[in-house]
């Protein structure tokens, strides 16, 4: 089917711009608005991330941050009695034994370390080699590249903040958790990554974006309102910036923050108490929506939460049973593996716990295409870009019923 007449029709479920069921007033939204408005957006991909001043970064940042956790590894390391920098080439380097729960970031620190030359894997040990240790320490790594890089303050603070921690969680005196959200620091760096950091700035500039041209574009009937909800909403990092949009958009709204956790729903709650059209529950991307809010929702929302499920497809299925047979999804996600998130969300179990035939807990815009069509999704568009870093991050379009 050509775009065209994709375009051109509705939702089987709509019928004389109603659906089918409900005798209240309801916003239906013409399946061609929800599609043209996120091409719109998609075309201008690049534009809106440079604006956003989000380029560079795999050229420069990255590498550099990749200085930063092999120093900061090295020091863990020869915290836990494994000292690299000391050991000579050809000989054998101390094991570390860490908790069952965190062997996997184990394994990508060892990782890091080969992919740094300084060590190399034989049989079930490693071994030190004849390159040299890099130049510096830890500290003066972080002074350096918050000095060259201000832009990427709180998630290079983070990193470090983790790295500070790492000896502690292998030896099982204190873990991931604890280690960010246990700290007054960790949470700040966290909160701000996911809200107002350059990374995710960028992106959320591509949601507001759409969503302002979606909202510019819909007549709402008296006495309705567009239905929103978001899953895994955590501590409002994308809240932050569609809460405002939507309050100026002139559209009557009903947007639902939901989190598995309780504590960041009533921190939710106290934060975004000004929006007055906004709800809070605790809901699990795992699990089905509670019948009173299945088939109820004209946009879901998820910013990096489907990732972090075992079940990428059970998840976007939970997703889509929100929706209205008009509804449609709007999905951020980490398109490639970076140094930093292995490092530090790593440290949390769930990163690693997928059971769905992913290598990885980030895959690429194909592969979540097939997830989002094995999940029950019709037409999945995203967001484009020539440039590298405008495809760090992609947000998704899925439409919750297949044109008929």
């Amino acid at each position: 089917m050509t775009t065209t007449e994709v375009l051109q029709r509705q939702p089987a479920a709509v019928v004389q711009g109603r659906l089918t069921a409900g005798p209240q007033p309801e916003l239906v939204v013409p399946f061609a608005t929800a599609i043209a408005k996120f091409e719109e957006t998609k075309a201008s991909t690049d534009d809106i991330v440079t604006e956003a001043g989000f380029t560079g970064y795999y050229d420069n940042v990255h590498e550099r941050q990749k200085q930063l956790i092999v120093l900061l590894i090295v020091k863990a390391f020869q915290k836990l009695r494994c000292d690299v920098g000391r050991t000579k080439a050809g000989q054998k380097l101390r094991p570390i034994k860490s908790a069952a729960n965190v062997q996997k970031q184990l394994d990508f620190c060892h990782e890091m370390l080969i992919e740094a030359g300084l060590i190399r894997r034989e049989k079930d040990y490693h071994v030190r080699t004849e390159t040299p240790m890099p130049a510096g320490n830890e500290k003066d790594a972080l002074q350096q590249i918050l000095n060259d890089y201000p832009n990427y303050t709180s998630l290079n603070k983070l990193v470090a903040h983790a790295g500070g921690t790492l000896a502690e969680i292998y030896a099982g005196r204190t873990d991931g958790v604890r280690s960010i959200f246990g700290s007054p620091e960790g949470r700040e760096y966290l909160e701000d990554i996911y809200g107002a950091a350059h990374p995710s700035k960028a992106f959320h500039k591509l949601m507001e974006d759409f969503m302002t041209r979606f909202a510019n574009s819909i007549s709402v009937p008296d006495g309705a309102k567009l239905k929103i909800l978001e899953l895994g909403a955590g501590t409002g990092g994308t809240t932050k910036w569609l809460a405002p949009l939507l309050a100026g958009s002139g559209v009557p709204v009903e947007y639902t923050f939901t989190d598995l956790a309780p504590g960041f729903v009533a921190q939710a709650a106290r934060r975004f108490r000004e929006f007055p059209f906004m709800t809070y529950r605790a809901q699990d991307i795992e699990e089905p929506p509670p019948a009173e809010l299945a088939g109820t929702q004209h946009v879901v929302i998820a910013v990096n939460a489907v990732h972090a499920t075992p079940d990428v497809v059970g998840s976007l299925r939970n997703a889509r049973r929100f929706l209205r047979a008009d509804g449609f999804a709007l999905v951020m996600e980490v398109q490639e593996r970076l140094c930093w998130a292995d490092f530090v969300f790593g440290l949390f179990e769930g990163w690693w716990l997928f059971r769905d035939g992913r290598t990885h807990a980030t895959a690429d815009a194909g592969a979540w295409r097939e997830a989002f069509e094995a999940a029950g999704f019709g037409h999945v568009d995203w967001t484009g870009g020539k440039l590298r870093d405008s495809g760090l991050q992609r947000v998704f379009l899925a439409m919750a019923s297949e044109a008929s």
